[in-house]
């Protein structure tokens, strides 16, 4: 993950070249030391509480991208309610409304917006379903799915922000950054509640992190 978000990096090097594009760095610092610092914080926990700063990328991969299955595997006390699914097709939503009130920016910008509205709307909304509702104490590899398409889909968002940011007015752009902060304490919160056991408070940061879309 931390490799990907140094491919970020690039990618926003050769979109924002405006001087407004402080802004956007800013964004992007933050959000590098927020998801290195989960990822870190999900691998000490999987290393049973060590961290020696020596985790290598394929570590990352195998204990947290590639399982196939979370830490209510098996539980008896993870006891779903219907709205925690209704909140997973949130995603279908807001590509829905993306693909129905395109922004005035995306016609000065190159950026696939398209494209991620159809991704939200057929892949990451079924994916988020099946692997968060129906199978959330199950060993399956669409949990793996869920988190390999995850990952990317939220550096995406992070580069549809920062390409906006030359285009919209500050007041837009703040709420397009506090929105994506607070979408990332919410879901850092919920696994730090999923690393626990937590199944009330993994219910109601989850949803919480589910609400970003809309």
């Amino acid at each position: 993950m931390v490799n990907l978000i140094e491919c970020l990096s690039i990618m926003v090097d050769n979109v924002t070249k405006e001087p407004t594009a402080e802004r956007a760095d800013s964004l992007l610092l933050s959000a590098q030391s927020a998801a290195a610092a989960s990822l870190n914080a999900d691998l000490v926990l999987e290393s049973g509480g060590s961290s020696s700063g020596g985790h290598t990328f394929s570590q990352c991969v195998s204990t947290w991208l590639i399982k196939t299955h979370t830490h209510f595997h098996n539980s008896e006390d993870l006891v779903l309610p219907w709205y925690f699914g209704v909140l997973c097709w949130s995603y279908a939503v807001g590509g829905i409304v993306m693909m129905l009130t395109r922004p005035k920016w995306t016609e000065e910008s190159a950026f696939p917006f398209r494209t991620m509205a159809c991704m939200l709307i057929l892949v990451q909304a079924p994916l988020s379903f099946a692997a968060d509702y129906l199978s959330m104490t199950q060993d399956t590899y669409i949990h793996t799915a869920d988190r390999l398409l995850a990952c990317p889909m939220m550096l995406f968002e992070l580069v549809k922000v920062i390409t906006m940011s030359p285009h919209v007015r500050t007041g837009t752009f703040a709420l397009y950054v506090s929105s994506v902060a607070t979408a990332v304490y919410c879901f850092m919160k919920s696994s730090q509640a999923q690393d626990n056991h937590d199944a009330n408070g993994f219910i109601f940061w989850h949803n919480c992190w589910h609400t970003y879309p809309l």
